[in-house]
């Protein structure tokens, strides 16, 4: 497998209708190394299923280009879709049968029979969780359910590539957690996921590497390490503190005498310092030898959501690492 799973150059779908240009996908150049969790992040409409439509060949691009899995994605999209797992946003079941006949299907139109598929098909079950509602219909399934049965699809050709989009949409909390953990066990196993969702706080904290899409446009990727390292270096750094008692004005302004300070505010005990570089040892110091005690030392961990409001409002360059 080459060490980057996808790469793509400058792609663009622009979709054109009587009197209207719809750009969905702007110059988007994108990279995802081997065995990580991606995350396409983004509001909807920001272009990203029709950016994983492109990589399997769904959707033909009107500019640029890109492999997947070191196949062309115009020239050899067939040779991508057989080695490519997919789950679609809207998956689609036969409501009258069985998971095993849904899967029965499916597995023939991907070239497998016989006992290879029955065992692929228990196999696949098994790792999602529906073993025990193999010969129900799936007419009778919840949401969350029929999501874990669109996996165990994307799973059936035992893939080393999987494309998630929007998984986890309209399921419920109970359901997010037991995908989630689905998502970190294949991870383990080695295999490549791209999970495309605007449900940051859902499916953020899975993600090792992630790109920010915006009307088309990648506004960030990179390692999510290196891009919250980045964002610090450039937003700053916050510290919540609170004391065991109130303060006098006057530690405003020794603060603000270390440098680097971007403001300090003192409600009564607490206190809230933004530096541009790191002061916490410095902080720290200066109130224990000012004979304080500390009930409270941290720094805030910015969230994908600060990030992607800082990337969106065009604060930010577009890629990191």
């Amino acid at each position: 497998m080459p060490d980057l799973v996808i790469e793509t150059y400058e792609l663009t779908k622009v979709f054109q209708g009587i009197g209207q240009r719809i750009v969905a996908v702007n110059e988007v150049s994108i990279k995802v190394p081997s065995g990580v969790v991606f995350g396409l992040l983004g509001p909807n409409g920001a272009g990203k299923s029709t950016l994983l439509s492109m990589l399997i060949g769904l959707t033909l691009p009107t500019k640029g280009g890109g492999k997947v899995l070191g196949y062309d994605i115009v020239k050899e999209s067939l040779e991508i879709r057989k080695r490519v797992g997919i789950l679609p946003e809207r998956i689609g079941f036969y409501e009258h049968l069985t998971p095993v006949r849904n899967l029965t299907l499916i597995g023939k139109l991907n070239g497998l029979s016989g006992k290879e598929l029955e065992d692929r098909i228990k196999h696949v079950l098994r790792m999602v969780g529906l073993s025990e509602h193999m010969h129900k219909n799936v007419g009778a399934f919840s949401r969350g359910m029929r999501q874990r049965l669109g996996l165990a699809c994307a799973l059936l050709k035992d893939p080393d590539l999987l494309l998630l989009d929007e998984p986890t949409a309209g399921i419920d909390p109970e359901g997010v957690k037991v995908f989630r953990g689905l998502v970190r066990d294949l991870s383990r196993e080695g295999r490549t996921i791209v999970i495309s969702t605007h449900l940051l706080r859902e499916l953020g904290p899975l993600c090792t590497h992630i790109a920010i899409m915006k009307e088309g446009r990648i506004l960030v990727q990179g390692a999510v390490k290196e891009i919250f390292e980045d964002f610090l270096l450039k937003r700053g750094f916050t510290y919540d503190i609170s004391l065991s008692e109130v303060a006098d004005q006057g530690i405003v302004e020794e603060i603000k005498e270390l440098g680097n300070v971007v403001d300090v505010q003192l409600k009564g005990r607490d206190l809230i310092v933004r530096s541009k570089v790191d002061l916490g040892d410095e902080l720290y110091d200066m109130l224990t030898k000012r004979g304080y005690r500390l009930r409270k030392f941290t720094m805030r961990k910015p969230t994908l959501e600060d990030v992607f409001l800082y990337y969106s409002r065009g604060e930010g360059t577009n890629e990191v690492g």
